[in-house]
């Protein structure tokens, strides 16, 4: 990632939906824009191995070049809109919570397999040429109008996130040292913007709840919906906070230190892809960067 974060080379000129090598290569928000991801900021990215950050920021919110003009405008574009709409209804709703604590969400007329396949794009934006467990089956499914998810397809979890802090995380391993109990390892990315966070689980599903100290709302039956199927849905979304890089890392540091240590959870990175670091995380300014 370049100093500014807003401009973010790619390894070599290779689209990361359709692999084109001969196609002018634009950039993607990720989030995307109608995410709040828009206008002046200020973050860190974290190269884990190096147990380094490095200060960016930029004035047209944080984009990656790393799709086609067609793809871009293909899907990009197309599965923008209709992702804007879900995240509006999420950002926007009200205070209402359930007996359980969780955040009450009435979404009105959404496409639950177009919202789907906007994440999982985003998602793969963030990885690097190669990089992920099962890179292909996601362009196949992000691509096709197939309700028939392959078997490589990660899971999608929701949540809320009451903090005004965005955090990506391209690819990572969180996981317990000890044997018992056995926590994780869980594999997979994160995508969080202020209101609606995104977790992508290859593997290790039931360790979210001993990392997080909560359980995620799981949408992976949404890559089963149908094309044109449109819905009107209410949502019980757990309430969290984000703070710091670590993926799947809720509420304060100290919070953190205390839930991880107790299990002796360890997180383990992957430095790659257009970000160039393990993590990154920021928030918008009123100011422009000089």
């Amino acid at each position: 990632m370049e100093a500014n974060g807003s401009r973010t080379a790619p390894e070599g000129e290779r689209c990361r939906l359709c692999r084109s090598t001969n196609r002018v290569i634009t950039e993607e928000h990720v989030p995307p824009k109608s995410a709040g991801n828009r206008g002046a900021f200020v973050g860190r990215t974290l190269r884990l191995e190096e147990g380094g950050f490095r200060t960016f920021s930029g004035a047209e919110g944080v984009s990656l070049r790393v799709l086609c003009e067609r793809c871009n405008s293909r899907y990009g574009s197309s599965l923008g809109t209709t992702f804007g709409d879900f995240a509006k209804a999420v950002i926007g709703s009200g205070r209402l919570l359930t007996r359980d604590g969780r955040l009450f969400v009435s979404t009105q007329e959404i496409f639950p397999a177009r919202v789907v396949r906007h994440l999982l794009l985003n998602h793969l934006c963030l990885l690097g040429d190669g990089e992920g467990p099962a890179p292909e089956d996601v362009r196949d499914f992000v691509r096709s109008r197939d309700p028939s998810p392959p078997p490589g397809l990660p899971n999608v979890s929701l949540y809320y996130n009451q903090s005004e802090t965005f955090r990506v995380v391209p690819i990572a391993g969180v996981g317990s040292l000890l044997r018992r109990p056995r926590i994780g390892p869980w594999i997979g990315g994160e995508i969080a913007a202020p209101g609606l966070g995104a977790v992508f689980t290859y593997s290790g599903r039931d360790a979210i709840p001993a990392i997080t100290g909560t359980d995620l709302l799981d949408v992976s039956g949404w890559t089963s919906a149908g094309w044109k199927e449109r819905v009107s849905l209410q949502l019980e979304l757990p309430p969290t906070a984000i703070r710091e890089p670590r993926p799947l890392g809720f509420g304060t540091p100290a919070e953190i230190e205390k839930r991880w240590s107790t299990h002796s959870i360890v997180w383990l990175a992957v430095r790659g892809g257009p970000l160039d670091s393990s993590a990154a995380f920021w928030r918008r300014t009123k100011r422009r960067p000089a």
